[in-house]
């Protein structure tokens, strides 16, 4: 009778972070270019009367979670607790039961009160006005109820958490990883080495995909495919190695042309591109329908390599920060570098009115001058304010470069975990090869 090579597939120490993240965390800015952005929305909103400024007053509800947040993060679950019992159903309170379902799993034996804390989350959820918002929380939601599900060994409910993800959700790739782990402890390999070939469709970057190929080996040794089984370790590490040379190509990529252009212009062209094959297609598609399983949907966005680094990225508070800091900042400097050639053009069309003999009355030449005037003394304060942002925007893309390098780093000590974990399952799939053939060569005898 044979003996497995290694325990069953380990959880990944990612895993924990869908147990103890906090959904909605917030740091502070940079002090000068907090203070640059606030400058500059309060001269947006001067120039144009009519329009916002870009810090929005908070919510009570906001208000309220944050209160709740506070009583959570110093220890006092229960006395977030009721406050969160106060709120509406919405997204802030849906947030709220999230953070407070780490608290519980974390320091509960058992997962029930976190369990009950998801199931509040989900039905505030439901309550949120804005549809993509309560979509992606909702995905967040159920991954970290099916991990919970899983670790307490009830792997129908995981599968039943883990099968209402939606397929366009960026959580699906580690949703399938886990959903193939609760298959297999149910002993239905086969189903969860589909789950395990699905997630391999996805590119890299998300969490769980690494992982999705280590399971495909680990499904064919436990099905008594040793063959196949060193195969699909082998695919493995050629995959981590190519993903490595991947991130080598961009982080240099990032030094070259920063992280906005490298990451977040170039996943949006990506996935605009992307999204223009799928439209002049045949039209046919599979996803939504009740005739295809779950894990042989698609997606075409979510299958962008450089898309997936963004949204993997993005999942940490401070790369958001940092991302909108100079998304606001290179549009505040169009909108003054168009403000400053629309002046330029009025001051060339004063001018040569003005410059034209006999053209105008003394009295309409002076109205003329005064107004060259004033439009001269608004287009030098415009570029003033152009050079203004377009320093505080070196600021901002430098901080931005520095979050998506380390961020690259960490991706690439990701696949160096990921393999050797596949060298040390090929070395004792050889090992036990070798002494397979040595106890044969013994029988023999």
């Amino acid at each position: 009778m044979r003996v497995f090579l290694l325990n069953y597939v380990v959880l990944p120490t990612f895993l924990f972070g869908i147990l103890l993240a906090p959904a909605h965390a917030a740091q502070p800015d940079p002090s000068g270019l907090k203070a640059g952005l606030d400058q500059f929305a309060q001269a947006a909103t001067s120039w144009n009367p009519g329009s916002q400024a870009d810090t929005a007053p908070k919510s009570n509800q906001q208000k309220l979670y944050e209160k709740a947040e506070a009583a959570r993060t110093r220890g006092d679950a229960e006395g977030a607790g009721k406050i969160l019992a106060t709120m509406d159903e919405g997204y802030w309170s849906a947030v709220g039961y999230l953070n407070l379902s780490a608290d519980y799993a974390r320091n509960d034996l058992k997962p029930s009160r976190a369990l009950v804390a998801l199931r509040v989350a989900l039905a505030m959820a439901d309550k949120d006005t804005d549809v993509h918002r309560k979509s992606a929380l909702r995905s967040r939601i159920l991954l970290r109820a099916g991990y919970l599900a899983y670790t307490s060994a009830d792997y129908e409910k995981a599968i039943g958490f883990l099968e209402k993800i939606p397929l366009d959700s960026h959580k699906t790739p580690q949703a399938l990883y886990l959903h193939g782990l609760a298959l297999a402890e149910q002993g239905n390999h086969r189903a969860a080495m589909q789950s395990w070939h699905r997630a391999k469709k996805y590119p890299l970057a998300y969490p769980g995909v690494a992982y999705a190929w280590i399971g495909m080996g680990r499904g064919y040794d436990l099905s008594g495919y040793l063959g196949q089984a060193g195969e699909a370790y082998l695919a493995a590490n050629a995959a981590y190695e190519g993903e490595r040379v991947t991130l080598r190509a961009l982080a240099t990529q990032i030094e070259d042309q920063g992280a906005y252009k490298a990451l977040v212009l170039d996943a949006r062209s990506q996935n605009t591109a992307a999204a223009g094959a799928g439209r002049a297609g045949s039209g046919k598609t599979t996803l939504g329908s009740p005739k295809v399983e779950w894990f042989l949907a698609d997606s075409r966005t979510l299958t962008q390599p450089r898309m997936a680094y963004l949204l993997t990225m993005m999942e940490q508070p401070a790369a958001q920060l940092a991302v909108d800091r100079v998304a606001k900042l290179a549009q505040i400097a169009a909108d003054l570098e168009r403000n400053a050639q629309d002046l330029g053009v009025f001051i060339s069309a004063l001018t040569e009115e003005l410059d034209k003999p006999g053209s105008v009355t003394d009295r309409r030449s002076d109205n003329l001058r005064g107004l060259l005037a004033d439009s001269d003394e608004l287009r030098n304060k415009t570029l003033a304010h152009l050079e203004s942002v377009s320093a505080l925007r070196i600021q901002a893309e430098n901080l931005l470069d520095r979050l998506a390098l380390d961020f690259v780093a960490a991706q690439d000590q990701k696949m160096v975990y990921a393999l050797d974990k596949t060298e040390q399952q090929i070395a004792h799939l050889y090992e036990y090869l070798a002494l397979q053939e040595l106890d044969s060569g013994e029988q023999t005898r």
